[in-house]
């Protein structure tokens, strides 16, 4: 279509610039895609809405090349992490919550990385600095999504200048919604926020099968960790100097550690969460795992996040993903089809072949598929029927996809 020159064309718009945008921004701009990020507020961070980095932001961090820098920005290696539980700061200590200082332990047994104490403050201007060394990133402060229009192209939106006071106009391929909750986005969309006002329930929308679930879980726990620390009973004798008060202080404290164990070492939340059931994941007949928010087994199981395992010295298995599909071979399996089928369908894949008998029991299979988002697409001890077909699933243009994006068509009619 004809536009007026003083459009401005870009592959993919993103209205926010806090954590989301940026992070999002920066992986766009590794792959070189054209990408414009507007933030109505001016470049600089108020009061900090997060004070760690969880483990599996982490391994991300770790995808863009930041994680070094996340890790040293500032907070001593030497200082422990502990939480305390107190009556004042001069009184009693009724229990303890102990974290390892950042110089003990780098990486976990289960991940490369591990969570990281590294307040908004700091994280931002890190996240904006990568995304920024990309030639085709773009990020604009003070400039405000007022609307926008769908085609069947792609998308035109309108922007404010607000330093300036102009209007300008955005042609995209695809336009992202990271403006948080009071996101124009899914405003003028006509997504409502719904449920417990303490959480965003809408905020996947556009993820049905997989992120909406995994998020509306981690916000479930995150509000019983809430509920748990407000709604502690009152007890006088807390304060007292006498045998009941001690025996007060070591009931409550011994409750309260083993409540916030749960809240601060939730490695189940951020690792555990498997995509099950989803159109874009292929099942191989075995039973899902349990889920756990708290506790985290590893397992190669279709929809999980791939299990992470040492393949040389500061090498990880999640160091292999993320550009592309991967094909993991523990065997010598023929590979070939598959990669013929991804080549004519334009998906990119990389074949990875592993001889560690740990490792293969870990995934427990000859051949494992791993998304660029590092969870598992599909797995077997040989190539389906059709490669093709499972090409189609894991890029989403399966049968399940094409029967759901028919529905409203036919619904129209």
């Amino acid at each position: 279509m004809s536009r007026p020159a003083s459009v401005t064309d870009t592959q993919v718009l993103i209205a926010g610039g806090g954590p989301i945008g940026l992070a999002l921004a920066a992986d766009l701009g590794r792959r070189g895609v054209r990408t414009l990020l507007v933030e109505r507020n001016e470049n600089r961070i108020g009061s900090a809405k997060m004070l760690e980095v969880g483990v599996r932001t982490m391994e991300f961090c770790r995808q863009l090349g930041i994680a070094s820098r996340v890790r040293h920005w500032g907070f001593p290696f030497d200082w422990p992490l502990d939480s305390a539980f107190v009556t004042s700061m001069t009184d009693w200590e009724l229990g303890r919550v102990r974290t390892p200082a950042l110089g003990v332990y780098r990486s976990m047994d289960v991940s490369p990385e591990r969570g990281q104490p590294c307040p908004q403050t700091w994280f931002d201007p890190i996240l904006q600095e990568c995304a920024r060394s990309f030639p085709s990133v773009t990020i604009r402060h003070r400039v405000r999504l007022d609307s926008f229009m769908q085609d069947d192209a792609g998308v035109t939106a309108t922007l404010t200048d607000l330093a300036a006071g102009r209007s300008e106009t955005v042609r995209a391929d695809f336009l992202v919604g990271c403006d948080g909750f009071a996101s124009t986005v899914r405003d003028q969309l006509g997504i409502a926020v719904r449920g417990d006002p303490h959480i965003d329930w809408s905020m996947t929308i556009s993820y049905d099968y997989e992120r909406r679930p995994a998020s509306a879980r981690a916000a479930e726990v995150s509000l019983q960790n809430y509920r748990r620390l407000t709604s502690a009973a009152q007890r006088a004798e807390i304060l007292s100097p006498t045998p009941a008060g001690d025996a007060a202080r070591r009931a409550i404290g011994a409750g309260l550690v083993e409540e916030n164990e749960k809240s601060w070492h939730p490695v189940g939340v951020h690792l555990g969460h498997v995509y099950h059931p989803s159109p874009i994941v292929v099942p191989n007949g075995t039973p899902a795992p349990a889920d756990d928010t708290f506790g985290y087994v590893p397992t190669a199981f279709p929809g999980a996040r791939a299990p992470h395992a040492w393949l040389a010295p500061d090498k990880s298995t999640l160091d292999l993903f993320g550009d592309g599909f991967v094909l993991l071979a523990f065997a010598d399996v023929a590979t070939e089809p598959l990669a013929r089928a991804a080549a004519t369908r334009a998906v990119p894949l990389a074949v990875h072949r592993i001889d560690d008998p740990k490792i293969a029991a870990l995934y427990a299979a000859r051949l494992v598929l791993v998304r660029p988002d590092g969870h598992v697409a599909w797995r077997g001890d040989a190539l389906p029927p059709s490669c093709e077909a499972l090409i189609d699933t894991v890029r989403g243009a399966g049968a399940r996809v094409a029967a759901r994006r028919a529905a409203p068509a036919a619904a129209a009619t």
